[in-house]
């Protein structure tokens, strides 16, 4: 009784992981499914001629012939247009969030400068003021229903707080070169 193991890969020679192989044995159809390495072992074969097909959904089905060999490649050929689809749509989707995200939290952080700069009360202090602030959100955080304005207050917070950390690190000329821009 010999082992044969059969790994599936693509044309490009990426092993696939998921793919169902079929052969018969004596007559019984068997299918078993490819691991995380794109392999199955078939234990217990005798010395015979087996056909080996190997499919996977957004692939052309393979079929290979063989003797009991210890080792066997059956390669599928390209990816069905629905996942070159799927595929693109993926990055996309990604982009525009990571895009996304960012110009919210750019927005974000200028709009609470912005706040910053011109809170009413010039006698206090800068950091007085990022401070009074990034309690003023925190605690609307913790009693607003509103899912976008947790998130939007949250996000506010780190920004503040990123700035402060500027402000109290020595660029407060900083900060007042850009309040005279902003005037």
């Amino acid at each position: 009784m010999a082992t044969t193991t059969i790994t599936v890969q693509n044309n490009a020679g990426t092993v696939l992981s998921g793919a169902t192989i079929s052969y018969t044995v004596s007559g019984v159809a068997i299918e078993g499914t490819t691991d995380t390495n794109g392999q199955l072992e078939v234990e217990g074969l005798t010395a015979d001629t087996y056909a080996f097909t190997a499919s996977l959904d957004g692939y052309t089905s393979a079929t290979l012939i063989n003797e009991t060999d210890s080792t066997v490649t059956i390669t599928l050929e390209g990816e069905s247009t629905l996942s070159n689809i799927t595929d693109a749509m993926k990055a996309i989707a990604e982009t525009a969030a990571t895009t996304a995200a960012a110009t919210v939290v750019t927005t974000l952080a200028n709009e609470a400068l912005a706040e910053l700069i011109n809170a009413e009360d010039e006698s206090q202090s800068l950091i007085e003021k990022g401070v009074a602030l990034v309690q003023k959100l925190t605690a609307e955080i913790g009693t607003t229903k509103n899912w976008f304005v947790k998130i939007r207050n949250e996000a506010e917070v780190v920004a503040l707080t990123a700035i402060l950390a500027g402000v109290g690190a020595g660029i407060p000329s900083a900060i007042s070169e850009l309040k005279s821009k902003l005037k």
